[in-house]
């Protein structure tokens, strides 16, 4: 089954229904291949690095990875879509972290390359890239923003696939 827009990530390289749901909590049990996709564990550790291991939410539902983490009063967030559409498939909706300029946007943007590929899937979007933060990282990284929206970033190949298509508004 290598069919788009199903749901999850199984050991086979394909998308598949094994987890419903996973939403860590005081009492839920630890993050394992049976309850939780195995190619999001690298994300999940870097949330976790950032956080000095103090996350405070770990929660898969619906298409969503909802990750936060709390160090010294500050936050950092993740709100991952993974499932949108034929041609979008992974979209950064929210991200932040708690030590700047460290390379954690850099190693998350690496692993999302790393899953896109294992995965055969198409593109990652940076969605609502309205901070100066973000948009110099796009910027700098060669990510352009898309058609008639300021705010959301993709690859250059991404968006001349996406173009050659007649797109005209993506998202």
């Amino acid at each position: 089954m290598n069919k788009k827009g199903l749901k999850y990530f199984d050991h086979e390289k394909r998308f598949d229904g094994t987890y419903a749901s996973y939403n860590q909590s005081k009492n839920a049990s630890a993050l394992n291949s049976k309850n939780f996709p195995p190619a999001f564990f690298s994300i999940v550790s870097l949330f976790a690095e950032d956080a000095n291991y103090n996350l405070r939410e770990v929660c898969l539902m619906n298409g969503c990875l909802s990750i936060q983490g709390l160090y010294q009063g500050q936050k950092n967030t993740l709100y991952l879509r993974y499932k949108y559409n034929e041609d979008i498939t992974l979209v950064v909706a929210q991200v932040a972290f708690i030590h700047k300029r460290k390379g954690y946007m850099t190693r998350l943007y690496e692993i999302l390359c790393n899953i896109k590929k294992v995965y055969k899937l198409n593109e990652i979007i940076i969605e609502c890239a309205n901070t100066n933060e973000i948009k110099n990282w796009c910027n700098k990284n060669g990510l352009v923003k898309m058609p008639n929206n300021k705010y959301n970033y993709i690859s250059k190949d991404g968006y001349n696939r996406l173009i050659k298509k007649g797109y005209k508004k993506i998202y």
